[in-house]
């Protein structure tokens, strides 16, 4: 994996940044076995931004939704046994993100307290940014695939048989 920071190439000549890009670029192609070899995966908050043809450049674009409980579960193992803790039952995270979920452990960790008490402390991102969650629902419904299930995201979740895609049939 290479981790390639865009803000780091940005240049303050005319031309600098996209010389930067391309040089960055032949580095990380050099490093594959052959050519056309490489898979481009970016990240990002919104995609708001991103003109409509600097989207379409991507082959497929995800939506990462509020964890459900059974998408959490593997989130809380992972941090408590990193951080040592002995909590099995894990608190109510509903609206919680992985972030949440990091932050209770820490402070469980830090405090020498239970994961029960420490959620009192902890306001879950689908509080604290409803409207901003919201609104990227909104953007996402129909548009990006889920990444939580099979096909389309849909606002509310469409279980993977009721969202399977639509055969074409070309003569």
């Amino acid at each position: 994996v290479i981790r390639l920071d865009l803000d780091a190439t940005k240049g303050g000549i005319v031309g600098e940044s996209e010389a930067k890009l391309r040089a960055a670029t032949k580095i990380i192609e050099a490093c594959s076995d052959k050519e056309g070899s490489v898979m481009w995966i970016a990240t990002a908050n919104s995609t708001d931004s991103l003109s409509g043809p600097m989207k379409n450049r991507f082959v497929d674009t995800f939506f990462f939704d509020l964890p459900s409980r059974d998408e959490q579960l593997p989130i809380w193992k992972l941090w408590a046994k990193k951080l040592g803790l002995k909590d099995k039952i894990y608190p109510d995270s509903d609206g919680w993100n992985g972030r949440n979920i990091w932050q209770a452990c820490d402070k469980a960790w830090r405090m020498k307290l239970s994961l029960a008490d420490v959620a009192k402390w902890i306001r879950p991102a689908g509080v604290t940014d409803r409207e901003g969650i919201d609104l990227l629902r909104k953007q996402a419904n129909g548009r990006y695939l889920s990444a939580s299930y099979e096909g389309v995201y849909t606002v509310g979740g469409q279980k993977p048989e009721e969202n399977k895609a639509r055969r074409v049939v070309l003569d």
